[in-house]
């Protein structure tokens, strides 16, 4: 009982100190799969800010690159002479603008407003158009023209003689002319309205600036190029709701009221899956180290606990055992015959007062280690004697005492008890030499002789106080009058000095 009690505590000990390190390793696990998700997703969040940053960029690049085209035309003293003319002529547009135009620039539309919205030119694909053929992408652009102006009004300085242009009209911060990524024939493309100016500080012509508005498209390569410079694995710009092809970002594009709005769409590698990518093993390695440090770290508190368990129930068991005969000692003694009393139990009890006669003798003559051999042969024999009746202890030098909870009977008490006297008075041999003792045994029974333990244990001894006073090896009740023989057997040499 006391082996699975121990074992019992130990077991537990041992599991909770594994359920603990296992909650220490999922809570290790969880913690840091959060931490990496949170920094993920701010990852993936100021990513998607940088790339709409860059997108814009981007777009800006592309319009200020069409823009650049476009001055090659609209900022020259010959277009100002031309165009400002009169009446355009087409040979000036096939000989000046168109070549230019067509084959160097690969810009397929352009058209010249005048005053009051005048259409005075148009091109398309390298051929002059009516102007009814290029009054729809000029409504459709029609804000860009507006703005040109504008943008022409804050440029123009008064001088002495006329009005110049104020700075160079292709200033990133404040450029003369307009832009807009537009759709244009099904496919989105870079639309350019600026006026039409000198190339030097010559004065402008007067009146109502003419307005050079180009359109060109953002063919496939150049989407192409954008993507490679950006870094993105697609990109695309398309009519808003028609996207080509899945993506996890997008811009929309300002556009006009009179244009179909376009969506600029790309698909980058997330960089909390670089992250994830990066750290991954790392965690991995960490995760394993610190499992195997929290396993052995179990393994070693479990063995600790494990092992101080059973310590403290070896200490506890040594705290009631007699170190030399591994008998019960007194405080087990007198707490086993408390229990008894306080129990309040209606069963007969005896107590059974037992001391060895001439066992100074042995001492004496063979030495302690031979008294100590004696003392745990006799041990052994009323262990074995009162056997599952009771319970046997050890008193301190050669008193025993043995407490009968069972076969209680005066009768079988005495038969118990002589058998006792009868095989410790017999020869015992030890190395050196051998020796005869005996025994003298006094029994007191309960309620019979006191209500409490002290009272029955006191007449125990009083009764074998009596018995070695009648002639030792023999056996007396406390009840029973003085000088009456209790045993029919005598041990040999019982008349000899103790």
């Amino acid at each position: 009982m006391r082996n699975a009690v121990r074992n019992g505590f130990a077991f537990a000990v041992t599991t909770r100190i594994y359920v603990i390190c296992v909650v220490l390793g999922i809570l290790f696990v969880v913690s840091n799969f959060h931490l990496l998700r949170v920094a993920g997703d701010y990852l993936d969040s100021h990513q998607n800010d940088v790339e709409m940053h860059l997108v814009e960029a981007e777009l800006g690049r592309v319009r200020a690159d069409a823009a650049r085209d476009q001055a090659l035309l609209s900022h020259r003293d010959q277009s100002v002479r031309g165009f400002y003319a009169k009446q355009v002529s087409d040979e000036f547009l096939r000989e000046q603008i168109i070549p230019r135009l067509w084959r160097e620039l690969d810009i397929p539309f352009a058209v010249v407003i005048g005053g009051f919205d005048r259409i005075d030119a148009g091109i398309v694909d390298g051929q002059i158009v009516s102007n009814k053929k290029a009054h729809i992408a000029v409504r459709e652009n029609y804000d860009l023209i507006a703005r040109a102006r504008v943008e022409y009004a804050h440029h123009k300085v008064r001088r002495s003689t006329g009005f110049t242009i104020d700075g160079d009209p292709l200033d990133p911060v404040h450029p003369l002319y307009v832009s807009d990524i537009r759709f244009y024939d099904g496919a989105p493309a870079v639309a350019v309205a600026q006026a039409i100016v000198p190339d030097a500080k010559a004065l402008v012509p007067p009146g109502t600036p003419k307005i050079l508005l180009t359109i060109k498209p953002l063919t496939a390569a150049m989407l192409e190029r954008m993507k490679s410079t950006m870094g993105f694995e697609q990109f695309s710009i398309a009519a808003l709701g028609l996207a080509a092809q899945p993506a996890t970002h997008s811009i929309v594009l300002p556009g006009s009221a009179d244009s179909q709005p376009l969506v600029a769409t790309w698909t980058s590698r997330p960089d909390s899956q670089t992250m994830w990518e990066g750290v991954a093993p790392v965690m991995a390695v960490t995760f394993l180290i610190v499992i195997t440090g929290l396993t052995f770290l179990a393994r070693h508190s479990a063995r600790t606990a494990h092992e101080l368990a059973v310590r403290e129930a070896e200490s506890r068991s040594l705290a009631f055992r007699d170190p030399l005969t591994g008998l019960a000692n007194r405080l087990k003694f007198d707490r086993v015959v408390e229990e008894l009393v306080e129990g309040g139990t209606q069963l007969r009890w005896a107590v059974a007062c037992i001391d060895l006669d001439r066992f100074k003798v042995v001492n004496d003559t063979y030495g302690h280690h031979a008294g100590d051999e004696v003392l745990c042969r006799v041990a052994d024999i009323i262990s074995r004697m009162v056997g599952d009746r009771g319970m046997v202890a050890r008193m301190g030098g050669d008193e025993f005492v043995a407490v009968f909870t069972r076969d209680t009977g005066r009768e079988h008490l005495r038969t118990v008890c002589d058998t006792i006297i009868d095989l410790v008075s017999r020869e015992i041999a030890f190395e050196g030499g051998s020796a005869r003792i005996g025994a003298s045994i006094g029994i007191a029974l309960w309620p019979d002789t006191g209500a409490s333990a002290k009272e029955v244990i006191r007449a125990a001894d009083a009764a074998l106080y009596r018995a070695k006073d009648e002639g030792r090896g023999r056996i007396c009740f406390s009840d029973e009058p003085q000088g009456r023989r209790q045993s029919g057997r005598m041990a040999p040499n019982r008349g000899r000095a103790a």
